[in-house]
């Protein structure tokens, strides 16, 4: 009965370290999947909670579970990263870690030297996992206006031959408007005549500027706008990475159980 008795706790004994071992192992192969930050170019150099793919697919992408969801990177020809938020893609023009801002601007805006948008519509902005910052504005972008009378000196005006969701140039007039949704004492002339809208993010900054010079508008968008991300009130923070990180750890995220977890390197040897 002895012998049995010991035979059945050496079993388990050997199954829990193999189970251990195995676990090990798991965090040992995250662990060194995800300990490298994410490097796009000369200007985008970040880890958790963002990861993502190389534009070759190499070595150097990493696993979905070296991030949280929504924040995944793809490094386009080497040097630009890209982010898509809600179906829409956006060029990364630049992340700041600390205080835990990124700067976006649609890629619609940036193939030509206008502000006309490569397609037709582009949908608002809208996400629970970035939020505008508070430095943001919003613009609205009129198009086909050719029943518009403007009002007499109005300059928000700028030339554009709007493109459909298939890429085919719109019929209507070239004429196209800007306007603010923040008021400024200007009253705001009626647009409902304009059959094509389209809301665009700007820097505050920015837009004094381009109220004064209506035809910067191009280069403003294409500055983009600053996000926010892991606020307190979204339930996401890094104080947990921050305790595995100075554990010895890297930080991660298990798919399975919808977490954020910490994967850490070997920490003694599983051989017999």
């Amino acid at each position: 009965m002895a012998t049995s008795s010991s035979l059945s706790i050496f079993i388990f004994l050997l199954i829990f370290k193999l189970y251990v071992c195995m676990a090990q192992e798991n965090n040992q192969v995250g662990y060194a999947r995800c300990k490298s930050n994410f490097v796009c170019g000369n200007r985008i150099n970040v880890a958790y909670p963002f990861w993502g793919d190389h534009h070759s697919g190499d070595s150097n992408s990493q696993p979905e579970y070296c991030g949280l969801p929504g924040y995944k990177l793809v490094c386009v020809n080497g040097d630009v990263a890209e982010i898509e938020i809600s179906g829409e893609s956006y060029r990364v023009l630049e992340i700041n870690t600390k205080s835990q801002v990124m700067n976006i601007t649609s890629k619609e805006f940036l193939d030509d030297d206008d502000a006309c948008p490569a397609k037709y519509p582009i949908a608002n902005f809208s996400s629970t996992s970035f939020n505008y910052g508070p430095d943001v504005e919003q613009l609205t972008l009129y198009f086909d206006c050719s029943r518009f009378n403007p009002p007499k000196n109005f300059t928000y005006r700028f030339n554009c031959q709007m493109n459909n969701s298939t890429g085919a140039s719109s019929t209507g007039a070239s004429d196209s408007y800007f306007w603010f949704t923040r008021n400024f004492g200007i009253i705001s002339p009626d647009f409902s005549s304009c059959s094509k809208t389209v809301n665009v993010q700007v820097m505050s900054e920015a837009l004094a500027g381009l109220i004064k010079n209506p035809e910067t508008l191009p280069k403003v968008i294409k500055q983009g706008f600053n996000v926010t991300y892991l606020s307190t009130e979204s339930g996401n923070n890094m104080d947990s990475c921050s305790t595995c990180t100075s554990s010895g750890g890297t930080c991660g995220y298990d798919t399975a159980a919808k977490n954020p977890t910490c994967f850490r390197g070997m920490v003694f040897s599983c051989s017999y």
